[in-house]
């Protein structure tokens, strides 16, 4: 008796399994159609699911075990702020509208000079105001093998006194979250200064709020120099 041909009609739900189906056979074109952009991986259970398409500029990134990947923004980096002339003569300098989210922050200072002696400090604040107690903070300064000045403070991060007119600083102070819960914030330095001598300073100071603005009170005796900074 002769046997009929089985056609895709003929066939019976569950007939074709895996072990039936040769590797490399499902092209492409058996494929069910999908977005142009989407990416195939595995949910939570094990089963395939699209993701995406993204937007212009995303990349695919991992969110961790139990989930698909995302499409998700590349970090703008850090936003640099506006350079602002050393305050002389008493003065300070004040950069405000820090957004909330910034976990790093990193004062730079560029040839700032004093006409004697200098012990600038840095205050942190909020957006009830700056914030003047509560810090912990030492400094110290070095010229070759020999430790010239040191102290603390609990008013500021305070730099350690430049002894000398025309001492001139450059370097960075960096301030970085470390816990967002209760504003916990750290704050380290170090600046060369004229005449072969290095200026270091370390502390950390919780704020009562969301950090959104930060000061360096120059004191009397600045002539020269720029500062500005830089967040993310």
């Amino acid at each position: 008796m002769a046997l009929s041909k089985i056609t895709t009609e003929s066939l019976l739900d569950g007939e074709i399994t895996t072990a039936k189906l040769a590797d490399d056979q499902i092209t492409l074109a058996k494929m069910a159609g999908g977005t142009d952009g989407q990416v195939i991986t595995y949910d939570a259970s094990g089963n395939p699911v699209a993701v995406g398409p993204g937007t212009d500029g995303q990349v695919l990134t991992s969110t961790g075990a139990g989930s698909p990947p995302a499409f998700e923004a590349i970090s703008a980096g850090f936003t640099l702020g506006t350079e602002q002339a050393a305050a002389s003569g008493g003065g300070v300098n004040t950069f405000t509208g820090i957004p909330a989210g910034t976990t790093l922050i990193i004062a730079n200072l560029i040839g700032v000079s004093s006409t004697a002696a200098w012990d600038g400090k840095w205050t942190i604040g909020d957006s009830g105001g700056l914030e003047t107690s509560g810090y912990i903070c030492s400094n110290f300064g070095v010229s070759g093998t020999s430790v010239y000045v040191q102290g603390n403070a609990t008013n500021g991060f305070l730099y350690p006194e430049f002894t000398a007119g025309g001492d001139i600083v450059h370097g960075q102070t960096t301030f970085a979250l470390e816990d967002s819960s209760d504003n916990t914030w750290t704050c380290t330095s170090i600046v060369y200064i004229t005449n072969s001598k290095v200026g270091i300073m370390a502390g950390s100071k919780t704020l009562s709020g969301t950090l959104t603005q930060l000061q360096l009170n120059n004191g009397a005796n600045l002539d020269a120099g720029v500062i500005n900074i830089m967040y993310q």
